[in-house]
């Protein structure tokens, strides 16, 4: 006994055949990290399923440009480390041109929303999974952690006024300000070098600003709940 297959069938076959090959946006994790290319390989994390129940794992995508808030002028970058967590992002069109610096130029491929053209835009995690330690939550304020945190040309540390911080900079500056709120208190002891005669210091008018400054700046430290 045949099977009739009509051509509203076929049409949503074809349909379906075309949807399957249609890729928009995944979680990724993050295999290995080009910093000077500004590229990573990533490991899509969500396996294709297929008509009849069975899955197959999507391939490793190589250099795949990370997307950071950045411009000729400047921005913001951060390491990436394998297992992070990215979001992938598939191209409307193929990027080979584009990413051979031709920005106004006919696609080199009929392809669209392949794998192969893919953004990554970290950080993303599953909530079982967030690596970081402190409450990376938006209700929290702004927050910059990082083993290392670069103000200006980190290639260049010494060059101009800037230079490379490796710790928390809201930390330092309440470090610093608490030290001079010390030493502005009544009956606070100085010496100017080792083995020089200790002396009071002059306190200073702008003493309550200090002290109004180094409170201000300790409660913007965010403390893990």
């Amino acid at each position: 006994m045949s099977t009739e297959i009509n051509f509203a069938d076929v049409i949503q076959a074809a349909i379906s055949y075309n949807l399957a090959m249609v890729h928009t946006s995944l979680p990724g994790i993050v295999d290995s990290f080009d910093p000077v290319a500004g590229t990573v390989s990533v490991k899509p994390s969500i396996k294709k399923l297929l008509s009849d129940g069975k899955t197959v794992d999507l391939p490793i995508l190589k250099n795949v440009p990370v997307v950071f808030p950045c411009s000729e002028a400047g921005g913001l970058t951060v390491k990436l480390a394998k297992n992070d967590g990215v979001l992938l992002i598939f191209s409307e069109r193929s990027l080979e041109e584009w990413k051979a610096g031709n920005t106004d130029s006919k696609p080199a491929s009929i392809r669209k929303h392949d794998l192969a053209d893919a953004f990554a835009i970290p950080c993303i995690f599953p909530k079982s999974k967030r690596t970081l330690k402190k409450n990376m939550k938006a209700g929290n304020g702004t927050m910059l952690t990082g083993s290392k945190v670069f103000v200006g040309d980190a290639t260049q540390p010494l060059s101009g006024s800037t230079k490379p911080v490796n710790v928390d900079v809201v930390a330092m500056l309440t470090e610093v300000l608490g030290i001079l709120d010390l030493l502005l208190t009544p009956g606070a002891i100085v010496c100017a070098s080792p083995g020089a005669p200790a002396t009071l210091p002059t306190l200073s008018t702008r003493g309550p600003d200090v002290k109004a400054y180094s409170v201000a700046l300790s409660q913007l430290i965010l403390k893990p709940s």
